[in-house]
């Protein structure tokens, strides 16, 4: 099966072998398990929806961004026409070298829009190292772009 066009094998077998290698990568969020259904609270014209908890399987073309996934969150789902939600959530991507923790953000439904980014920073063996993911959720599962990088992402000016 092909990966991706563009993907460079040197760069997949670079981080196979360095876990503090820079890499882009693609991959795939399977699986998902609903884990706590939190609150919601009826305000009108946006439902909000507290606590949240849902857990992912996540396979990637660089092992470093596979594992398990736990997002817990929050969204705002206001009911305009077409509906739309405003999630934030705190992310962690766990496998047996480490493991990934951060922020991401979701904008879901807005004619039929579902996309998440994610900001993640390592521990572990990916300590000292970062990731950039953009998760496409239109397609069943989510498609991964992502990139892993040592540092942090720059700050705004």
């Amino acid at each position: 099966m092909v990966l991706a066009v563009g993907l460079s094998t040197a760069s997949i077998a670079l981080a196979q072998t360095d876990p503090k290698a820079p890499a882009s990568f693609v991959g795939w969020v399977l699986d998902e398990s609903h884990v706590d259904s939190g609150t919601a609270e009826d305000l009108g014209s946006v439902l909000e929806r507290r606590d949240l908890a849902y857990s992912y399987d996540f396979d990637s073309s660089d092992p470093r961004m596979s594992g398990t996934g736990l997002w817990m969150g929050n969204g705002d789902r206001y009911r305009a026409e077409p509906l739309f939600e405003l999630q934030t959530a705190r992310w962690v991507i766990t496998n047996d070298e480490g493991s990934w923790e951060g922020i991401g953000t979701g904008l879901r439904g807005t004619g039929g829009g579902d996309n998440s980014t994610l900001v993640l920073e390592g521990t572990g063996a990916y300590d000292g190292m970062s990731a950039y993911l953009g998760i496409d959720w239109n397609l069943g599962g989510g498609t991964i772009q992502g990139a892993i990088f040592p540092g942090t992402i720059p700050d705004a000016p």
